[in-house]
This record gives C-alpha cells, sequence and structure tokens, in this order.
C-alpha cells in the first residue's frame, strides 16, 4: 500500500454504490486520500445488478478484492430466450476467457458491495460518510468545494476532485450540464430475490411472452432472481402485499405460498 500523497487528493466521491467504492479502493491502493458522500444512511439492500463480465473482474482484482469478491459470483452465465411456446429461440453463451476470467459471471450486487466497502478499511486515508446528501459544489483554480446536508445541519468537503458516482439520476452530472442521451420506452418491471432456489435451473431464461415478459436468474448463494413486467394496476404495494406478490409469482415457480422473499422491488426503465 502506498502513503498517502497529499498533494495527489482528496478526492471526493458522491455515491457509495459499486462505481464510487471500486474507485475509492482503487485511489486508495494509490495513497490518494478518498472522502466518499452517501445519501443513504447505510448501503442499499435492493434487488439490483445481476452480472459482471470480465473486464469488471479484472478491475476487481486491480483494486485487490477480487478474492473476497469471488464468493458472491458464478461464472460462465449463459443467457437463453424462449418463444411463446417455452423453446429456444437465442442464446449468448459465455465463449471463452481470453482475459483470464469468464465473460460473463452472476453476482449479488448487495452482497459484493459490501466487500467494496470492507475493502476499505485497508486505508487510513479513505473514509466513507453515510447520511451526506451533496446539495451542490462550486470549484476554482485551487479546489472544489461540496456541500452537502446531513443529521448534523451543512457541511462543506474540500478536495482536488470531485466525482459524480451518484447513480442514473446524478445530481452532479446535471449541475454540470452533461446530458443522459438516449431515450427508451418506459416499464416498469418487479425484480424479486428468492432464498432457496425453488428451481435449481442454472443459467438466466428470458421468456419472450408478450403477456408477461419475465426473466429468471440463478445467482450464488442458492438465489433465485424472478423479473416480471408490471401490468397497469400493479405498483410497489403489490410487491408490499405477501399474497399479492405470490399470486404474481405462482406461474412460474412451484408452491410460490412457501417462498423465501428476500427483497422484492419494482423499478422503471
Amino acid at each position: 500500500m502506498n502513503a498517502p500523497d497529499p498533494a495527489a487528493g482528496p478526492v471526493v466521491i458522491d455515491g457509495a454504490g459499486p462505481t464510487g467504492l471500486v474507485l475509492a479502493n482503487l485511489l486508495g491502493g494509490y495513497g490518494i486520500a478518498v472522502d466518499v458522500l452517501e445519501a443513504g444512511d447505510e448501503l442499499l439492500d435492493y434487488p439490483r445488478a445481476v452480472g459482471v463480465d470480465d473486464e469488471s473482474m479484472r478491475v476487481f482484482q486491480a483494486a485487490g478484492v477480487v478474492d473476497a469478491v469471488l464468493p458472491h459470483t458464478g461464472p460462465d452465465h449463459a443467457m437463453r430466450f424462449l418463444g411463446m411456446n417455452g423453446r429456444p429461440i437465442a442464446e449468448i453463451a459465455p465463449g471463452q476467457g481470453p482475459y483470464g476470467w469468464s465473460r460473463r459471471n452472476s453476482f449479488i450486487q448487495p452482497l459484493v458491495d459490501r466487500e467494496l466497502l470492507r475493502g476499505l478499511d485497508r486505508f487510513p486515508h479513505v473514509r466513507v460518510h453515510f447520511g451526506q446528501l451533496c446539495t451542490g459544489f462550486e470549484q476554482d483554480a485551487a479546489e472544489v468545494r461540496v456541500h452537502a446536508t446531513g443529521l448534523e445541519g451543512a457541511r462543506t468537503w474540500h478536495g482536488a476532485y470531485l466525482v459524480g458516482a451518484d447513480g442514473g439520476r446524478s445530481a452532479v452530472r446535471k449541475a454540470l450540464g452533461v446530458p443522459f442521451t438516449g431515450a427508451t420506452e418506459s416499464t416498469r418491471w418487479l425484480v424479486v430475490d428468492i432464498g432457496g432456489d425453488p428451481l435449481g435451473t442454472p443459467n438466466v431464461w428470458v421468456g419472450c411472452d408478450p403477456r408477461r415478459p419475465y426473466v429468471s436468474i440463478q445467482l450464488p448463494h442458492g438465489v433465485r432472481r424472478i423479473e416480471l413486467m408490471m401490468h397497469d394496476g400493479e405498483d410497489q404495494a403489490t410487491a408490499d402485499d405477501p399474497e399479492r406478490l405470490r399470486a404474481l409469482l405462482r406461474p412460474f415457480v412451484p408452491d410460490s405460498g412457501r417462498l423465501d422473499v428476500i427483497r422484492a422491488r419494482v423499478y422503471t426503465h
């Protein structure tokens, strides 16, 4: 580990998601002081991303956290697309691993995020501050000043750089006037993680059924991810109601009344 270099930082990172935490680990390894600001009081435990490629595994390796991350991943994750009749119509196979890692890997993001956070314990010059909502910033030739609010009131953080790792709705990106180009038809999906995998089938299965498109994914630690497109009148309240949730899952998993639901959330894409 390199000694901290005051002339190289500190760097202020807004957001303790995977991007912010990986960057903090990389910078910490180079001896650069880092302050990570996270609006939430703790890491999110939502059902989130489920796949990483070989380049991401190489980044984990470079950050010195790959051994901690590996138990929460699964290699060679194929994706198969099924038509309305349940027959395969297309496949994305992992293929070779020329960079030392499988091209397609499953993972459980909340568990990997925890390992990334734990990895920062190696660096006394890297600090994570929860409950700090970034409200604005300004910069001059000398520094950038980041303003945040928390339970103890307003505070200003000083750094040589500010990195916006605060997600798709990034306040930092918007303040800089950087556009988020592209458009897609907005749809709502129910995303559910289930313990004690009730199916046991490997890989990713994408059901191309216009009546209700779905995705079924085998994840590490015996977790099954089910994703369902939501219809009109179905929302987060549907996911929060155990009976309504099990009714939605019934066509896709056996004995939905006995499921161990770890987390369930509706996302708008």
